[in-house]
């Protein structure tokens, strides 16, 4: 999966998005929201949006992460919002010794399997759902259509590495 497998979905999301739509995203900041819609009017390529976007002001690493945060809805809001909780999604022998000891320290919760996950707290609530939609779109996105299914954190547990593999 690569930025360029997400072109449809974002050319899509841009044409649905108004200017003001755009400036509540994150990282979108005054005047950008127009140089975004014009370069979605003219390209139908990430690379191509990205780079008609692309300024000395406006590089390639920050407008990578706006558009991500268009396709994920990810607005200023939720970028003020406090981490609510870690979420493990893979771990070594070294990582579960440090885990055991944060989870006697941290105050805030732990996630490693999904469905484990509740929150009270609507910030919280909003991040996870950003987050598990995240994965969403990325299953979209495997080439091999069987594989990718919606809710694939649900029943996909954290990776574990062994003292023996190597990544």
């Amino acid at each position: 999966v690569f930025p360029e497998s997400v072109s449809s979905l974002l050319c899509y999301t841009l044409m649905r998005m108004d200017a003001k739509e755009l400036q509540a995203i994150g990282g979108v900041s005054e005047g950008l929201e127009m140089r975004i819609k014009q370069a979605a009017a003219e390209g139908r390529s990430f690379s191509d949006i990205a780079e008609g976007i692309k300024t000395k002001r406006y590089l390639q690493a920050r407008i990578n992460r706006i558009l991500t945060k268009v396709l994920l809805g990810v607005t200023r809001k939720d970028e003020s919002l406090e981490p609510a909780y870690a979420r493990i999604l893979g771990i070594g022998e070294k990582g579960r010794e440090v885990l055991r000891q944060l989870q006697r320290t941290t105050k805030i919760p732990i996630i490693t399997k999904a469905a484990d996950a509740s929150f009270t707290d609507a910030g919280a609530r909003r991040m996870f759902s950003i987050d598990l939609l995240a994965t969403d779109v990325y299953t979209l996105l495997y080439p091999e259509k069987k594989a990718g299914k919606n809710g694939l954190d649900f029943y996909r547990s954290p990776v574990v590495i062994k003292k023996d593999e190597s990544v």
